[in-house]
């Protein structure tokens, strides 16, 4: 009787711990978007463990759109198919929709099948520029500092991550969906920041992510927008890593804004710098993002080891750390308005710091709001990999106390207790 229903209707329940083998949020809206027919191929070795995960990966893909169809083929035995997509090794993977676009992908995974569904499904890859010649991060660098990781992610997300330089006042190319500013090590020149004002004019977006004890040349246009970047770098004991610096804040509190509404992981801002905001500002809407505990406070004297609050110089917390920024009159109006995203800090996007928690969500959700492109913001496919506990100081505290020391000594005291009741009975 159950395999008869079972021929009839198709379900599926996933009742592993981390729910691993359901579809993020993000990949469901894409499939629920989707308005043409899409076909994957899948190239394995046939009977191997990856032919059955991928295929029990893609049927999860097919169950939620029927407009999905997929082939798992053994490139050995079908050269012909391997010869039309230039597939030369296992692994690989090709999305074809009914127009006759394609994309591809290095591994058979939830995050590679949905970022080739999203590249192939683009009419274009929107360009991303990333200013240089200040010292910024550079995409090409794999070291710790560089942002190769981010770059990586961006054109597996169906962006044209690319460079630019304004030095002699160039204006900024016109196929810009966004321009990201990502720590500039010195000032940008009067010129350049005349370039980045007209973009904005001209219904730009643009993310500025300014690291501490540095003038970013950025500050009056920053200003007009209702942001001040903040003195200092902000010191936090309460929320930060179980035995971590304590300029290396671990954010767990968030606005109600789309960029964060669904984001429940934490994220880290190693040395970063407070941000004031001007909320009574007549021409701009501000909202922020994330912010820092209230134990938090911005330390003046950077040098000093351990950091030391000073109440005659020094401000307490909680602080903002991200906002995000349009214009009043023009909130309703998404794709012509300007936009602005403001970090108190570069170093939470570089490769060491990139895949920790929810610094790439964070940044891909600030991405597709100043750019309203086709992803909604909900959390992206977690690569599978392992996912450590991250306790704050107090919480590590209490995890010592209450095991080690409270509950021993409550058994301790019951014992003594029931020992003494029964030396005074005799």
């Amino acid at each position: 009787m159950v395999n008869a229903l079972a021929a009839y209707r198709d379900a599926r329940w996933d009742w592993s711990e981390t729910r691993r083998f359901t579809l993020a949020p993000q990949t469901l809206e894409l499939l629920q978007q989707l308005d043409q027919e899409v076909t994957i191929y899948a190239f394995v070795q046939k009977g191997s463990d990856e032919e059955r995960l991928a295929t029990d990966l893609l049927e999860t893909y097919r169950t939620q759109s029927p407009k999905i169809r997929y082939h798992a083929l053994d490139p050995d035995q079908h050269p012909a198919q391997a010869k039309e997509f230039g597939v030369n090794q296992y692994g690989t993977l090709v999305v074809t929709t009914a127009n006759g676009r394609q994309a591809r992908g290095t591994a058979i995974t939830e995050s590679e099948v949905t970022g080739a569904l999203l590249r192939a499904l683009r009419e274009h890859g929107q360009s991303v520029y990333f200013l240089e010649g200040h010292g910024e991060h550079e995409l090409t660098d794999s070291g710790k500092e560089g942002y190769f990781q981010l770059r990586a992610i961006l054109e597996q997300e169906g962006y044209t991550p690319k460079s630019a330089r304004l030095l002699n006042g160039e204006p900024i190319h016109a196929d810009a969906a966004s321009v990201v500013v990502a720590g500039p090590k010195r000032s940008l020149q009067l010129a350049e920041v005349e370039s980045i004002k007209q973009y904005l004019d001209r219904g730009g977006r643009l993310a500025v992510l300014a690291d501490p004890l540095i003038d970013t040349g950025l500050e009056p246009l920053l200003a007009r927008w209702g942001v001040t970047l903040g003195p200092g770098v902000i010191v936090d004991q309460e929320g930060r890593t179980f035995g971590g610096s304590y300029t290396l804040p671990l954010i767990t509190t968030y606005s109600v804004h789309e960029i964060v509404r669904e984001l429940k992981l934490t994220t880290l801002f190693p040395e970063a710098r407070p941000l004031s905001l001007d909320l009574k500002s007549p021409t701009t809407g501000l909202i922020s993002l994330a912010q820092t505990s209230s134990q938090s406070w911005a330390e003046l004297d950077v040098h000093v080891r351990p950091p030391q609050y000073d109440p005659n110089r020094e401000r307490r917390g909680p602080f903002v750390l991200a906002v995000a920024a349009a214009p009043r009159d023009m909130l309703a109006d998404v794709k012509g308005s300007p936009r602005m995203i403001v970090v108190g800090d570069s170093d939470f996007l570089s490769n060491v710091y990139f895949n920790f928690s929810g610094n790439r969500d964070l940044f891909l959700n600030m991405l597709n709001w100043l750019l309203q492109g086709l992803d909604s913001y909900t959390i992206r496919p977690q690569p599978v990999n392992v996912s450590p506990i991250i306790l704050s100081e107090h919480q590590a505290r209490v995890l010592f106390v209450v095991p080690v020391v409270a509950v021993p000594l409550l058994i301790t005291c019951a014992g003594w207790g029931i020992w003494r009741y029964r030396r005074m009975r005799v």
